[in-house]
């Protein structure tokens, strides 16, 4: 199976070729698609490679991503893109080269949990499916002034000591390295030791201060494979 955005490639037509890269200090997969699509009438061909072009525009804005196993998609963008219609014969050759933005798949599904804190503190068990650590986006919404926030799990103890005032939001984006209240940039306030979920079962602690501060906090994740 093999799905770009809400395109999917005919299974008997299509190979898939892969290959590690290396690029802007990353290590990626490069995907080169080739595909032969059929239709019924001229067209329902143009219709085709209509949506395919689409597609492939909303992958690399982002907006759509590569699926090559039910389940599993992975993020990133062209590196070129070729079609050969064939109008007579009613097909049309399709040439694709894609990075990825990582080597890593990630579950289709996201993963989400809430909870609120007691007496400053939280836990909360979450279980990646995966076989490679899951970078978690953890949302804390304030009840009362937060004067420090702690985020640990089985490898890393996140802290920040920024104040988070009532109502507002902070958000801990391990994906992209990022750390929010609000909208405004909190990382320089943080030890930039981002919350990763490990394969299987995960428990994670937070905890803030003063003891009288409350929250409401959001884990959000995706599993991961390599």
């Amino acid at each position: 199976m093999t799905r770009i955005g809400g395109f999917l490639f005919p299974t008997k037509a299509t190979h898939v070729q892969s290959m590690m890269v290396e690029a802007n200090s990353k290590v990626r997969k490069e995907l080169r698609i080739r595909s032969l699509l059929r239709a019924a009438s001229p067209r329902e061909l143009d219709k085709r490679l209509q949506e395919l072009q689409a597609a492939v525009e909303a992958f690399d804005c982002g907006k759509a991503t590569l699926s090559l196993r039910p389940g599993e998609i992975h993020y990133g963008r062209r590196r070129s893109f070729e079609l050969a219609p064939q109008r007579r014969s009613l097909a049309a050759g399709v040439d694709l080269l894609i990075w990825t933005n990582d080597r890593y798949a990630r579950s289709e599904t996201l993963h989400q949990l809430e909870g609120e804190t007691y007496l400053s503190n939280a836990q909360a068990s979450v279980f990646n499916r995966g076989n490679w650590s899951s970078p978690a986006q953890i949302s804390i919404e304030a009840k009362s002034l937060i004067q420090t926030v702690t985020i640990e799990t089985a490898s890393e103890t996140f802290t920040l000591t920024d104040v988070v005032n009532s109502g507002e939001t902070l958000v801990v984006d391990s994906d992209n390295r990022a750390v929010g209240i609000n909208g405004r940039n909190a990382f320089a306030a943080s030890n930039q030791q981002f919350p990763m979920l490990e394969p299987g079962a995960n428990t994670l602690q937070i905890t803030l201060t003063p003891s009288s501060a409350e929250a409401q906090f959001q884990v959000a994740y995706r599993d991961v494979w390599v």
